[in-house]
């Protein structure tokens, strides 16, 4: 059955891994070396110490004097406060008056050298490689890459580094940890330190200056608030204001009494002037009726005009009928007529006057009354501004007084250090080196390197595109493995099953040496596609050059003449560097090149070797290369000299990507047999080869892996090959 390309067993693992053992030992060796020299020669002991804090709720947590908010704070997270405590803790102020009071930044004195060789040994290196630093932190600040510190900002810089504060999870707990080369004084430092931030935290929550600050805010507030009530009583006297609200309600009645008589006068006015146009517009009749001028009092001195009116017209109509209109009596009463009619008009319009002037007093009346209320309004305006600037400055002048008592309450705790962080436990000298034990690092180092080992391997393996094995070959190939031959170097050596490889034949062909197993198999599949169908002659050709074409062809020829009992012939397909005529001592005359140039027969060209087969040399080294056309018929020729004589015909050419003639070679014989070289065919040389071959309609029929090395052991190889198996 075949094997699925895309599956991995542990035997290709194990290939790839042995094939980069040496890559893998040596990352792994590398690292474990560097590791130990770093832990047991350069590596410096280190010790921690720890100290821990209670944050609890103080004054801190209240609201600050500075606030002016009158309203209670109210305290919802604590987490924030601690976090807080935990930021002062790395104040560099804090730290740098640590160095300074217990003197950090003074060189401490030249430790003796241990006594015994290997704790002299380690003390000189480490000595030497601190040396070495000094010198490259010298260069770097002389090249402009670093900037120099004094001892002092070292000091400081080596306390910011080694200091830790972390907060405890779900808890009010600060624990601070410092980690220092040296095991005796670190829990002086670390204690220092916690005593100074104490004394240092209380000055940051003390307010130095709210004191006086609100001291005099408060005289400030006192004075303008006396200021401000002598102005209002001045302007109460000033504006006759006694009882704001009453003053406003009494002219507001006044205002709308006022406005009532205004809109009663309109309406007067508007009847007037309404009556003056009934009157004018029947004046300007004919024969005038007055009585739809309207009603008017009774007794009224403009009823009585209308009345004389109405009794001088029922005259005049009367004279009409009895006299002629150019009458005396009806002249004397026309006249009469028009006479009480114009003192009519006047009348109207003397009372249409006295009820627009009327009305016009009302207004004006009304105007000042208006005039009067808004002049309150605004008294009242400034007044109710007064007064509530009155309120403001008596509300700050009550904020500031308090405001002094809570700063000075807040400025005698903070005297008095009284704060909301309490010490738990004090930092002690801790009894052995701390962090990861050295067996510990070893084990970590060990697995870090076989972790880089193997991604080396798998890079190295993704980016390696060469052939090493046969499964590869024939994914790529598209024919399947009819042959695979180890490395020269190892037919000595056991094989894939564990049983010793024979040695090469001696004799004038011994350049062709490979074991013989490796291609009695290749010669046994050849026979049986022989035998399966029409098939007689074969193409042998590499994928690039030093393959091992000719070696296969020849190794082939003897197993099927001797092995198998076929009658084989090699034909050698080649314009240069042609190697039977040498190797096997044939006559260079009678080659295929000869026959190309008509200088011998195809049947003369036929000559048995040593090993058995029979062969065609290409040429002699003197003999000029023919062209393609040439070469395609004298091969013609051949192969139709060998029909009849020979069982198989197996044609070696050059590498395809290497010249021409095996496509040329390819017109007379397209079955290919092609050979690839392990380790050094890559999966692109097959895939052109592979497009080659199809556009000039040559097809791989199988493929021969050449120079296969065993990475594997044997021993191993059988364990995985059981287990596969089982």
């Amino acid at each position: 059955m075949t094997q699925d390309v895309f599956q991995t067993s542990m035997r290709d693992i194990a290939t790839v891994v042995f094939r980069h053992l040496r890559a893998v030992v040596i990352i792994v060796v590398t690292a474990l070396v560097c590791a130990l020299a770093w832990m047991f020669l350069l590596r410096e002991d280190a010790y921690e110490v720890s100290a821990k804090l209670l944050v609890r709720i103080g004054r801190e947590q209240a609201a600050p004097t500075t606030v002016l908010d009158p309203r209670s704070m109210f305290i919802a997270e604590r987490a924030l406060d601690v976090n807080s405590e935990v930021e002062i803790l790395y104040n560099r102020e804090l730290l740098a008056g640590v160095v300074d009071q217990l003197g950090l930044d003074r060189a401490p004195a030249a430790a003796p050298a241990p006594r015994g060789p290997f704790a002299w040994a380690r003390h000189q290196l480490r000595q030497a490689v601190l040396g070495i630093r000094t010198r490259i932190t010298d260069a770097l600040v002389v090249l402009g890459f670093r900037e120099k510190l004094t001892p002092r900002q070292q000091a400081i810089a080596m306390l910011e580094h080694s200091l830790r504060v972390t907060r405890q999870r779900d808890s009010n707990i600060v624990v601070a940890t410092l980690t220092l080369p040296a095991r005796e004084g670190a829990s002086l430092v670390l204690n220092t330190i916690i005593d100074r931030y104490q004394r240092f935290r209380s000055t940051l929550f003390q307010d130095r200056s709210a004191v006086n600050f609100f001291r005099l805010r408060a005289g400030e507030s006192r004075s303008r608030l006396a200021a401000t009530e002598q102005e209002l009583q001045r302007f109460e006297r000033a504006g006759g204001i006694r009882s704001l609200e009453d003053q406003k309600r009494t002219l507001v009645g006044q205002l709308a009494e006022l406005q009532n008589a205004e809109d009663e006068a309109g309406l007067a006015c508007q009847e007037a002037r309404a009556r003056v146009e009934r009157f004018e517009a029947q004046a300007s009749q004919h024969d005038p009726d007055f009585s739809s001028v309207g009603s008017f009092k009774e007794g009224s001195y403009l009823q009585q005009l209308i009345v004389d009116l109405s009794a001088l017209r029922r005259e005049r109509e009367r004279l009409k009928l009895v006299e002629l209109e150019d009458g005396r009596r009806a002249q004397n009463t026309q006249r009469q007529f028009d006479l009480v009619m114009g003192l009519l008009r006047s009348s109207l319009r003397t009372d249409l006057l006295e009820r627009q002037a009327s009305q016009e007093a009302r207004r004006r009346a009304r105007a000042r009354a208006q005039a009067q209320l808004d002049s309150l309004q605004q008294e009242q305006m400034t007044w109710t501004s007064m007064k509530r600037a009155l309120a403001g400055l008596e509300e700050n002048d009550a904020l500031y007084r308090r405001k002094l008592e809570e700063a000075s309450a807040t400025s005698a705790l903070g005297q008095q250090g009284i704060g909301n962080v309490a010490v738990v436990e004090y930092a002690t000298d801790p009894l052995g080196p701390s962090g990861m034990r050295k067996s510990m690092l070893l084990l970590v180092c060990l697995a870090v390197s076989l972790f880089a080992a193997a991604a080396w391997v798998t890079l190295t393996e993704f980016f390696d595109h060469r052939i090493h094995t046969a499964e590869a070959l024939e994914q790529w190939a598209g024919a399947p493995v009819i042959a695979t031959v180890l490395d020269a170097a190892l037919h000595s050596s056991a094989g894939a099953g564990g049983a010793a490889l024979p040695a090469p034949d001696p004799g004038p062909a011994a350049v062709f040496s490979a074991p013989p197993a490796s291609y009695a198999k290749a010669a046994l599949a050849l026979a049986g596609m022989a035998a399966s169908g029409p098939v007689r002659a074969f193409l042998l050709c590499g994928a690039g050059a030093g393959c091992g074409t000719t070696t296969a062809a020849v190794r082939i020829g003897r197993e099927l003449q001797e092995g198998l009992g076929l009658r084989a012939l090699v034909v050698e397909f080649r314009r240069h560097q042609p190697v039977l005529a040498t190797a096997f001592g044939l006559d260079p005359r009678r080659s295929l090149q000869a026959i190309a140039h008509g200088t011998a027969q195809a049947r003369e060209t036929l000559q048995a070797t040593s090993w058995g087969f029979s062969a065609v040399p290409a040429a002699g080294n003197s003999s000029p290369a023919p062209n393609d056309a040439e070469l395609v018929d004298a091969l013609r020729a051949v192969l139709a000299a060998a029909e009849g004589s020979f069982d198989m015909v197996l044609v070696e050419t050059p590498p395809i990507l290497e010249g021409t003639e095996a496509l040329v070679a390819g017109a007379v014989v397209p079955r290919v047999i092609l050979v690839a070289e392990a380790g050094r065919t890559r999966f692109e040389m097959l895939e052109r080869i592979r497009q080659d071959l199809s556009m000039h309609r040559m097809a791989i029929l199988g493929a021969i892996l050449n120079r296969r090395q065993l990475v594997v052991p044997g021993w191993f190889y059988r364990r995985l090959v059981g287990q596969a198996d089982r």
